[in-house]
């Protein structure tokens, strides 16, 4: 996986994983937001229930002083009492269509201030939407009171909520539906029923569930809105963010290009530079060594056949240093094919060739060398090779000019799809942020070889504790 693919994950897999939890946190909070309105339902019908039982104790107030008279006076018609009582709560309004109604216990309507025309007519067999026997239900509830508490719904689909308390001799709550005035279609209610012993009546009241449901819709919709905007909020600011991750990661990308761009260049200015030194180099070691001795040779030959020519014995002395000159010619001829390109490397190989260089190395200075060898993978090619050989080549070159050690180590090894080379020494050792001019071109040549084949290279060292230079190339893209 490349640097900038690394870079690019680690930016965005963290806004990912937000945008994830942001999203699990919106669908919990929905949840949350539907199960707490289900709570607000519930405390909203209590509230209602409360305000029912207040609105049941109003009429039953309205009504308290005709009953009280009524109960004193038990010799006179009830009648006159009775009819007044209709009168009261035909009349006791409360919130728009709010109202009070009473039936007696077989079912027959003596007040509806909503529907006149039922008054003095049975409904104790109306039925609802569903079927259930609405009337029947309410005077059973105001039978029944506290005597028994409902919350469930029978097959009929009708419920009965709870009684009023656990004291009260009757009266309770019921759900069901009815027409509502307001509307014209039959809806939810919630009524509140309670047995009048001293006449057997039913006094009743109500509330419609439409009301219930829309503070509960509104108060849900406001919760879902204010959710919406935060989460909105926060995906913007995690959709700014993944926005400027992404800019910063192309500017660094951009920046990071460059300046891989720039130090190519200066490998490859540096690399056309060596190259240039190492063909003035050789044409000087030709013009400066190679070439006078041919010369020398050729005008000692032509010496000796004329010598010869005159029957002069002087001419084998001529042939002998002639050939005494092309031997030295033919040497520099060699060391500089050498430095082009090593030949022990195409005879025998790498390994042979680094422990040809330690060798030669021990001979001319007295430093013990060890070689661990331990590439047992395809050839590493030739380009590899040569840089290698160079590399350690260089090493003992620094080694011997600058260490003052005793004993040197190379390691050279596969690790993962790389083969890494290790130069260490036991000398005096240096600091690498400051080295001197001399070591301070080799190291630089080194990495520069490492760097052109798209290596690492690393230098351990420290005055006093020798040094270990330590390189890798990758083979996978050789």
């Amino acid at each position: 996986m490349s640097f900038k693919l690394r870079i690019l994950l680690l930016t965005i897999l963290p806004l990912l994983l937000m945008a994830g939890v942001i999203g699990v946190g919106w669908w919990m909070s929905a949840g949350l937001a539907e199960t707490q309105s289900h709570l607000f339902r519930d405390r909203l019908v209590e509230a209602r229930r409360a305000e029912l039982r207040r609105l049941l104790d109003l009429g039953r107030s309205a009504i308290a002083p005709i009953l009280k008279e009524a109960a004193l006076h038990p010799e006179a018609d009830p009648a006159s009492a009775q009819a007044e009582a209709k009168r009261v709560l035909t009349e006791l309004r409360f919130e728009g269509n709010g109202y009070f109604y009473l039936y007696d216990a077989k079912g027959v309507v003596l007040a509806h201030p909503i529907r006149p025309e039922w008054v003095g007519k049975n409904r104790l067999n109306h039925r609802d939407s569903r079927g259930c026997y609405v009337i029947r239900e309410l005077l059973g509830v105001a039978a029944r009171g506290g005597g028994r508490t409902f919350e469930d719904q029978d097959r009929l689909g009708c419920y009965v909520l709870a009684a009023l308390n656990q004291t009260d001799p009757g009266g309770g709550f019921l759900r069901y539906r009815w027409e509502n005035p307001s509307t014209g279609r039959e809806e939810e209610k919630l009524g509140v029923v309670e047995l009048l012993p001293a006449w057997g009546w039913m006094l009743g009241t109500g509330l419609y569930y439409d009301n219930i449901n829309e503070d509960v819709d509104l108060w849900l919709d406001r919760v879902r809105r204010n959710i919406g905007h935060t989460f909105t909020l926060l995906l913007v600011v995690l959709g700014l963010t993944t926005l400027v991750a992404a800019v910063l990661v192309l500017l660094t990308n951009l920046y990071q290009g460059r300046l891989v761009d720039r130090h190519l260049q200066a490998l490859v200015y540096h690399y056309i530079t060596l190259q240039i030194e190492e063909r003035r180099r050789l044409s000087r070691n030709l013009h400066d060594n190679v070439n006078p001795s041919i010369v020398a040779a050729k005008y000692r030959i032509e010496t000796a056949l004329s010598q010869a020519a005159q029957g002069k014995p002087e001419y084998r002395e001529n042939l002998v240093g002639a050939l005494e000159t092309l031997d030295t010619a033919i040497a520099e001829v060699r060391s500089v094919s050498h430095d082009l390109r090593p030949g022990v490397l195409d005879d025998l190989g790498l390994e042979p060739g680094l422990k040809d260089q330690l060798d030669e190395f021990g001979k001319r200075t007295g430093i013990v060398s060890s070689l661990t060898y331990s590439w047992d993978r395809p050839p590493l090619g030739e380009i590899v090779e040569t840089y290698l050989y160079r590399v350690v080549q260089q090493a003992l070159m620094n080694i011997e000019a600058h260490a003052r050690a005793s004993h040197v180590s190379l390691d050279l090894r596969p690790v993962g799809q790389s083969v890494r080379l290790e130069v260490k020494d036991d000398g005096r050792g240096f600091d690498p942020a400051h080295p001197s001019a001399d070591p301070g071109i080799g190291l630089r040549t080194m990495r520069e070889r490492f760097e052109l084949l798209g290596g690492q290279f690393r230098i351990d060292s420290a005055p006093g504790r020798g040094t270990l230079i330590q390189g890798e190339i990758p083979i996978q893209k050789r």
